[in-house]
């Protein structure tokens, strides 16, 4: 009887409790309260992105900068996409050899594109540094080495499988690489759909079963290796790849590309946030940048081709 008598006797303060708290928090001022956040005001920096290939005589640079989280002017609609990317125009470009000036590359336009119209001038021991300079932001510059030389000994193709998140229809592909032993080195793979007869060529998209290798940008491939001689196991779009055989004009051109770490940190930092993308329960994602003072990526990389038909 008396534990009958407790629980009513608190079953009411409860309820008297509860009815309380909801009456003061229907009160106006409740809802209509303000709460001041103070919020550290954003220093916009440059924002470069320069892929530079040693063989070839047409390298550009492009140059944006960064915007504040709240800073909405750039989004289209409202909506989470920006419509107008934040150009940099009139910036100081210069490319520099062990401390040495050897380059300016100039604006196309008003593009905010920065183009470099020559080879780079080769040297193993060399250092390169990109420095950029601009009246309305800090000065920004990053490094790089030029990559160890990599070449594709082989590409076999060895059946047929399914593959990927969806279980999707690939042909398998032993491709075999050769490169400095016991130095670990960095590699991005992309593969081409070529048309001579049209003259258009399409990224094939790939995926591996190889626990070492993961999808970087668009549709390559990033591994790291230090054995010398090593066999990669690519699996390539089942339809793409048939397209080409059926096709005497089509053939697959196989890049190999030698990067530097900073370039395969950055593809696979890409990736993981282009996948967090929209999920509000993954963790955030910093994407990898080798500027000092500004965000972006500048690298120098090597490619060895291969005609597989």
């Amino acid at each position: 009887m008396n534990n009958i008598q407790f629980y009513k006797k608190n079953s009411l303060l409860f309820i008297l409790f509860f009815a309380i708290f909801i009456h003061h928090s229907c009160d106006e001022d409740f809802f209509n309260s303000v709460v001041s956040i103070d919020l550290d005001e954003h220093e916009s920096r440059m924002v470069p992105f320069g892929f530079f290939e040693v063989s070839s005589p047409d390298n550009m640079l492009g140059l944006s900068h960064s915007v504040g989280t709240l800073d909405n002017s750039y989004l289209h609609n409202g909506g989470s996409q920006p419509d107008n990317i934040p150009l940099v125009n009139d910036a100081t470009v210069e490319l520099y050899r062990n401390d040495e000036l050897v380059f300016v590359l100039d604006e196309v336009g008003s593009s905010s594109n920065y183009h470099l119209d020559n080879l780079l001038p080769l040297n193993d021991d060399a250092i390169f540094t990109i420095k950029i300079q601009h009246p309305n932001f800090v000065d920004i510059q990053a490094s790089q080495v030029i990559p160890s030389d990599a070449f594709i000994l082989s590409v076999e193709k060895t059946g047929r499988t399914q593959g990927g998140e969806f279980g999707e229809e690939f042909v398998e592909f032993n491709m075999r690489i050769e490169d400095d032993l016991n130095v670990e080195n960095y590699y991005a793979i992309e593969w081409f759909l070529v048309d001579t007869y049209h003259g258009f060529r399409d990224r094939i998209y790939l995926e591996s079963d190889d626990i070492s290798v993961e999808r970087g940008l668009r549709r390559e491939l990033l591994f790291s290796d230090f054995n010398g001689i090593t066999d990669i196991k690519i699996l390539a779009d089942m339809y793409q790849v048939e397209e080409v055989e059926n096709n005497p004009d089509q053939h697959i051109l196989c890049v190999l590309k030698s990067i530097s770490e900073d370039r395969y940190l950055y593809g696979r930092s890409f990736r993981r946030y282009r996948e967090a993308e929209g999920n509000p329960f993954a963790e955030p994602v910093t994407i990898h940048s080798n500027f000092e003072n500004g965000y972006g990526l500048f690298s120098i990389e090597k490619e060895d081709d291969f005609i597989y038909n």
